[in-house]
């Protein structure tokens, strides 16, 4: 069960630096209390936020792991429709509120990548502090709520946690942040390196068996409400299956096939991909939440790759309204369909299938903009304003609106429907016109 053992790595790492939220927890000392809530960016940052902030002279509260209550709490109070994680996050703050000094609601924008990558979170992660606040009616007083892009390295962390602890009229002492920030930063180096090598313990251990790669967001996988059980299911199937955050997958290279992915876990998702398909033995397994909007199209992606080398994959969608039986099922489906892959091919390294960005210049060409929203004209007439030739297509016609349905899986946003309607709808017909 790579759940737990993660979950047992994970608190030998924070050990010490931190108390498990209670209907009552006694002050300590003079210390302020800072709550961390065990949710969405706490399964990927968790260990680095604990010990940042217990470095720095804090208590640190988190809430308990997820259970029936928190989901409830969460449902309860959410104003809008959202991702089940999400939803979970709602309840593990509602959990923590009024039990701390202040909570720690980071904006969380942009993740760590490399340099020619980017590495964007989710609108949801973006601007969850906000929903929690309107949801829970919080006091901005009792919230740090840094804006963290943290691609763009320390200094701009540390900035951004300053400016919010001066908002507070909080003291911040920026020796100690620095001193904090280096020890956060080795815990964070040192828990990575233990699953990693406990990821390739397990993988030279396979020799010629197979194995399943659990494949997506660490909200999903490591939450045991979001997973249900998924890796102890796995366990009593007598099936090994390897959470992606314990194999080392940044060697892979995807930016010359994938030279726009926007997301940050959409490049670690692919990066999987492509690690999977290097190997006969693996096979994956995309957990995913209903209503995920980049999923919806990442996971486009990620059949590509599997269909590359001809590989079965499932893809598990789940929310508040699954259950764990039906997981089974589908599970044991799965496997039936990896027994009967009796040849598994690897990635051939010369296939790509992206098309490439064109270079060709845009004089005497006319650049079409989608009509999504007031700005597309201006943006039209700003073209034209520089010199290109540029119009603000058609939209919502009935051909290209039957186009969009029948080329799009139905997960996808409306908007994207839409558009991509009316973009073959509008080639459609300027090849009628012969243009």
């Amino acid at each position: 069960d790579f759940h737990r053992i993660r979950q047992s790595i994970f608190l030998k790492s924070i050990e010490g630096a931190f108390d498990i939220a209670q209907e009552s927890n006694p002050p300590k000392g003079n210390q302020l209390t800072i709550g961390i809530p065990q949710a969405l960016n706490f399964f990927q940052l968790g260990v680095f936020w604990v010990h940042l902030f217990s470095e720095m002279g804090f208590n640190v509260l988190i809430s308990p792991e997820t259970n029936t209550s928190i989901v409830d709490q969460g449902i309860e109070v959410m104003t809008c429709e959202s991702c089940f994680p999400v939803k979970i996050s709602h309840g593990h703050v509602r959990y923590l509120k009024n039990k701390t000094d202040y909570l720690f609601l980071p904006l969380m924008i942009e993740m760590e990548a490399k340099p020619d990558m980017k590495g964007y979170y989710c609108p949801y992660l973006e601007a969850n502090t906000y929903m929690l606040q309107a949801a829970l009616d919080l006091d901005q007083r009792k919230i740090i709520m840094p804006a963290l892009y943290l691609n763009k390295g320390k200094e701009a962390v540390k900035s951004s946690i300053q400016g919010e602890f001066q908002r507070l009229g909080l003291p911040f002492d920026s020796f100690l942040f620095e001193k904090a920030h280096f020890k956060a930063r080795q815990a964070m180096s040192k828990f990575d390196a233990e699953i990693k090598r406990i990821g390739a313990v397990t993988l030279a251990g396979l020799k010629d068996s197979r194995a399943i790669v659990v494949v997506g967001r660490p909200y999903n996988a490591y939450d045991s409400r979001t997973n249900l059980n998924l890796f102890a299911a796995f366990s009593r199937l007598g099936v090994i299956a390897i959470p992606q955050d314990f194999l080392d997958i940044e060697k892979e290279e995807i930016n010359e096939e994938y030279p726009n992915m926007f997301w940050g876990f959409g490049n670690k998702i692919l990066k999987a991909a492509k690690f999977i398909n290097n190997d006969p033995r693996l096979f994956g397994l995309y957990l995913t939440s209903f209503a995920c909007g980049p999923d919806s199209f990442i996971l486009h992606f990620f059949n590509h790759e599997m269909c590359r080398t001809n590989r079965p994959y499932l893809e598990l969608e789940l929310d508040e309204h699954s259950a764990g039986a039906g997981v089974e099922t589908r599970l044991l489906a799965f496997l039936d369909a990896i027994k009967n892959q009796k040849k598994v091919r690897t990635l051939n390294k010369d296939v790509h299938f992206i098309s490439r960005k064109s270079s060709a210049s845009l004089s005497g060409r006319t650049l079409y903009i989608p009509k999504m929203a007031a700005i597309s004209p201006c943006l039209a007439a700003a073209f034209e304003g520089v010199g290109r030739k540029a119009k603000v297509m058609p939209t919502y016609t009935k051909t290209g609106l039957e186009f969009g349905k029948s080329a799009t899986s139905g997960k996808e946003c409306f908007p994207c429907i839409v558009t991509t309607g009316d973009m073959v709808d509008l080639i459609n017909n300027l090849r009628k016109q012969g243009e």
